[in-house]
Formats: C-alpha cells, structure tokens, sequence
C-alpha cells in the first residue's frame, strides 16, 4: 500500500478513534517532503535594511537582490509547511508592517519546527529574525521514536487555526501540510520572505499531484472493495473537510464507471451519487469555476472519438452550411446531455434563482470551444454584422456559417426572439442556416408549443426555418428520490 493510501486509510480511522501508527505514518510522509528537492528554499534567519534618504539610495544592478545591509541565512535549506503568520499596520507606535504568528518548517536534513517571524518596517527600515521555539513541535523525522512531539506539533497549528478546537488530529495535519505547499519564486525583496506577491502564490506541482492522488485513491475500486462503500464516502467528506477537492473530470470519471458497474442496480447508483454530491457540497465553486475552463472539456471528450464522428466525416467530406449546421447540433445534443443528465444544471442557478442567459452562453462557449478546435472550425461569440450581436457563429470560412442564439424560457421575447431576432440575425451574415436553443429554467407555459408551431408553420410554407433544441435546465431532485 503506497503511503497516500495509508493516509487517507488512517483519517478515517482517526475519525472513528480507531488506534493506528501514526508515528511511522508521519516518518514516510515527512520523508515524501524530503524527496523534492526542488522545494526547498533558503531560509533566513536574520534580515535588516536600513533606511536611507531618499537622496542617497542607489538603484540596484538588474538581477541584484535588494537586501544588501545585513542578512544571515540558516545553514540547510527548508519548506514551509504551515504558514500561520498574520501582520498589524500603520499602528500608534509609527511602525507600517509588523508580524504575529508563527510558522511551520521542515529543513533539508529532516528537521521539523515552528519558527516565530518577527519582522517590524518602520521609518528606520526592514528587520526579521526568525526564532525556533525551543522544544516546543520540534524533532528530526529519522529520530521520532513516539506520538508526543507530532501531538505537540499539530496541537499548536490546529489550536490556533480552529478556536472550536477539541482534540488534536495528526492524519489531518498532515493531509494539509502536503497539499498545500506554495511553488518556490526567487525573492528580490526583503518582505517577499513574509508576504507573496498574487503573480506568483501557486500550489506547487508537488501538492497539485497529491491532491489528485487523494481523489484519485478515494474514488477507487481498490480503497471501495478493501474499506467498503461508508469508509469510502467517508474519506471523500474528509477530503472536502481538509479543502482538498477534485477536479470535474475525477468526478465524471467515477460516476461513469459507476454507471457501469454490473454490480449496482438502478436506486443503488442513484444513492451513491446522491453521496457524492453531499460530500461535495463545500467544493461546488471551485468545480463551478473548472467546468468554464475549455481545458477541462478537452480532457472529458477525447478528440480521436470525437472528430470520428458521421457528422463531422460528413463535413470533411462536403464543406457545406447545411453539413456544417449537422456539427454544431451533435455540439449542442452533448452540452444538453450534460445539462440535463450530468448535473450541469446546477450552474444555471444560484440560491434558488436562474442566473442570467450569460452564464449558460459562457459554458456552452467552453465547452464548443474545445469541439471546434477539434473540429478546426471557427467560434465567435457575440458576432456582430451590423445588426446586433447574435450569441454564436460558427464557420469554416465566408460562405460556411451557423449562428446560434440562446434564450431562457423567463425571457418574455422567447417567440420575438425566434421568429424575428433570429431571421434578422441570419440576414446580417448571409446565411439560411441557425439554430435556436431554448433552456428551460421556469415560467415555460406554452412557450415551447407555440415555437414548434412556429416552426412547423414556416416548414409547412418551404422557408428556410431555424432549428430549435430543447434543454430542461430546471432544478432537479437527488437521483435516489426520481422514479425511473
């Protein structure tokens, strides 16, 4: 068993007061630290500039760090592995920065303790010193021989992060300092020792790949058969407690190989994504923000399967606007399939409300995106030919072109929308050829009759008519509760 899985194994077990080796756990984790090189970074242990006027200061030599007074560094390089420092400012002792808190680290030679950073900028200068605290935390990983220290250890950073805390718990302590070291960034100042600057605070590769890694191990066939289902679904909670989350594509992966387990009947499937979506409630923003990045839709549709398609065959084959047309309804069928049975329904709404026809023209653009690139064709948002921006056009050149429009059913100009905007849209770009999608969010009555009948009116009189697609956006009840 790698040492990840004994971790994720051992939060589950320290929740339930089951007794395990947490001190030959946290030897193999620290020792996982110790591995990458790469993090570790020169530590000082002593800084001081000197305020000069301004007259007298001399710019640096490009390249040249900036604390060129007095500066000590420690011996062994480290990595922070908690940061818990906070700062005070502009103060009735005319100091501008100043620091409280301690921090975390562990020094290239296995050395874990709390360092305390007292820095203080006023008018005479910069000055850190940063101070180990004596017994207190403090060991070397190849030398810890019992739980005490790692207690001391965690007691402290989890005391003074939770004031609701009750009892010390090592398996999250330790979760939390490997999934959250920064990415070390070469410092040209002084204060970038204490406060990173926005353009550079990442995850490093390191703790990006152990969060996976978590998800990865959690969602497992191996951890569900050794543990059982309830650890599992445990596990998944404590990671999203540690705000350790997945990535979408982790998500989609498990419930599709649910889906095709042979061993789960229909309400079982639907009470284990019912269980996933209650242990990942704390972590629908971040998974929100995901399913807006193009990236995340190349990953879900593997390419090779997608440009094989008879639709785009068919296009490749015949550069038409009525082939082309063929190609962005397959897009559109997809995005309604996750809407609709994918739960991508939940972003169409927020606090109980529909959000605004921007939100659902931003995910339909990530996602064609990454179709189109696939597909070489060219997607516009908000294409203008002198009318009016229609939502999308889609195109494989001048004379090739689809336009899409978007309208949610509490839009009162639903039927102006399609049988007016849409015809002037067309117009504008010289084409015969667009597609009407309809989103249902509430308030739908008869709208998406009276559309069909529309449509068939102008069918039935040989115009060139819109196609018009249907998608169910409305608010859906957890899956064990619908009847199949």
């Amino acid at each position: 068993m790698g040492v990840l899985e004994k971790l994720l194994e051992a939060r589950v077990r320290e929740s339930k007061g089951i007794d395990i080796d947490l001190v030959s756990l946290s030897k193999e984790i620290f020792e996982l630290v110790l591995e990458q090189n790469t993090l570790f970074e020169l530590l000082p242990e002593k800084l001081h500039v000197i305020a000069e006027p301004l007259t007298g200061i001399h710019l640096p030599m490009a390249g040249n760090t900036r604390m060129k007074n007095k500066e000590k560094f420690y011996n062994k390089k480290a990595v922070l592995l908690h940061d818990g420092i906070t700062s005070a400012a502009l103060s009735a002792h005319n100091y501008i920065y100043k620091t409280k808190g301690f921090r975390v680290y562990i020094f290239e030679d296995g050395y874990v303790c709390i360092l305390t950073p007292h820095a203080l900028i006023d008018d005479r200068g910069f000055v850190l010193a940063n101070e180990i605290w004596d017994d207190i935390g403090e060991f070397f990983t190849s030398r810890l021989k019992n739980i005490f220290p790692l207690t001391e250890l965690f007691e402290t950073i989890q005391s003074h992060d939770n004031e609701n805390f009750e009892e010390v718990c090592i398996s999250t302590g330790l979760i939390s300092m490997i999934t959250n070291i920064k990415r070390p960034f070469k410092k040209d100042f002084c204060l970038e020792y204490l406060l990173t600057p926005p353009d550079v605070d990442y995850l490093s590769d390191f703790s990006i790949d152990t969060r996976q890694a978590l998800w990865d191990i959690a969602l497992s066939d191996k951890f569900e058969t050794l543990n059982g289902v309830e650890w599992q679904s445990h596990a998944m909670e404590l990671l999203v407690e540690a705000n350790v989350t997945p990535t979408p594509f982790q998500i989609i992966d498990y419930i599709n190989r649910l889906r095709r387990s042979k061993n789960l009947d229909t309400q079982q499937l639907a009470e284990r994504i019912d269980a996933l979506e209650r242990n990942l409630s704390g972590s629908i923003k971040n998974i929100g923000q995901e399913l807006r990045d193009p990236v995340f839709w190349e990953k879900i549709f593997n390419k090779n399967e997608v440009t094989s398609s008879k639709a785009v065959r068919l296009l490749k084959k015949d550069s038409s606007a009525q082939n082309l047309k063929f190609v962005v309804i397959e897009i559109l069928q997809i995005f309604k399939s996750q809407v609709e049975d994918r739960g991508l329904w939940k972003e169409l709404w927020f606090d109980g409300k529909p959000r605004h026809e921007k939100t659902v023209q931003n995910l339909f653009f990530s996602m064609a995106s990454a179709f189109c690139n696939a597909y070489d064709l060219d997607i516009t948002p908000e294409a203008n030919a002198g009318n009016g921006p229609v939502d999308f056009k889609v195109s494989t050149g001048n004379a090739c072109k689809v336009i899409v429009e978007f309208k949610l059913s509490t839009n009162s100009a639903v039927l102006h929308g399609y049988e007016t905007q849409l015809e002037i849209y067309k117009r504008g770009d010289n084409t015969d050829h667009a597609i009407f999608v309809l989103i249902n969010v509430g308030s739908l009555g008869n709208t998406l009759v009276k559309l069909n009948e529309k449509k068939k009116k102008l069918d039935n009189r040989g115009r060139p008519t819109s196609e018009v697609i249907y998608i169910d956006g409305m608010q859906k009840a957890s899956a064990s509760k619908r009847k199949y």
